[in-house]
């Protein structure tokens, strides 16, 4: 069974299937839990240049 979560919810969402999805500039830690192995890395979202 695998199993995802995100640190931080404002940043980044990340789904029961594993899809991750930014949600502003920031950075959250993916977790993902493989029989109960525990894999992590780190997700980041650069912050964006405003045009206008």
């Amino acid at each position: 069974m695998v199993q995802f979560a995100t640190s931080n919810k404002k940043v980044a969402t990340v789904s029961k299937k594993g899809t991750v999805t930014a949600k502003k500039a920031g950075t959250a830690r993916i977790k993902v839990t493989v029989r109960k192995e525990l894999l992590r890395r780190k997700a980041g979202h650069p912050k964006r240049k405003r045009h206008g």
